[in-house]
């Protein structure tokens, strides 16, 4: 079922009041449908849009119409945002502003030029599996935890990088691999007489435990 809700968000600056819809039952996600800083101003948004839901119309239209009418609104980018983000973080080391910066530029690569409130998960989603094929799990955790941070300070609210959709590839741990006879025999040559002793005890497992 078609639904409108408000949910308040704590920031810096005092509470918002974020308006949000479904336009359909939980198998619709949630769609953005402004933020204010009074209840009063959520409220009237929410009214609005269950208006919509209920003609069976999608309130998309209707919030773009009204953004097409209205004063011309100057567009943060996703870049400008990770600049903010980046010089407000005063809490972190050098190290940690460092590995955000170098996260930023990743992020920027691709969404520097978005507003951020008209990414979607499956961006992210997609965007995380490419950098997969040359990036480490590590890494890439990096890269979203930053990206989750980002969005967050730019007031996007559902955050789509904490969508369930978006995934990190698993930590993988490589099999060590004992070195094979030819590679046990150069290391026998290249040792002295006390040294072969010690590898071979310890090699057969004397001093192993």
């Amino acid at each position: 079922m078609a639904s409108a809700s408000i949910r308040r968000r704590e920031t810096k600056t005092g509470p918002r009041w974020h308006v949000r819809y479904r336009l359909g039952g939980r198998a619709y996600p949630l769609q953005y449908g402004g933020a204010f800083p009074t209840l009063r101003e959520a409220k009237i948004r929410r009214d609005l849009i269950a208006g919509e839901l209920a003609a069976r119309r999608n309130p998309a239209l209707l919030l773009e119409a009204m953004t097409a009418t209205s004063v011309v609104r100057t567009i943060v980018t996703v870049s400008e945002w990770g600049e903010r983000f980046l010089t407000s973080r005063i809490d972190i080391d050098e190290n940690t502003r460092k590995n955000y910066a170098s996260a930023l530029k990743k992020i920027n690569a691709t969404f520097g030029d978005r507003d951020p409130r008209t990414i979607t998960a499956s961006e992210v989603a997609e965007w995380i599996a490419l950098l997969a094929e040359t990036r480490k799990p590590g890494t890439l955790t990096q890269y979203l935890i930053a990206f989750r941070l980002l969005l967050e300070h730019a007031d996007i609210d559902p955050n789509p990088a904490r969508d369930p959709r978006v995934k990190l590839p698993k930590h993988v741990r490589e099999e060590p691999v004992p070195p094979t006879a030819e590679h046990r025999e150069a290391i026998l040559e290249a040792m002295g007489p006390k040294g072969r002793l010690l590898f071979v005890t310890v090699e057969q497992g004397a001093l192993g435990s």
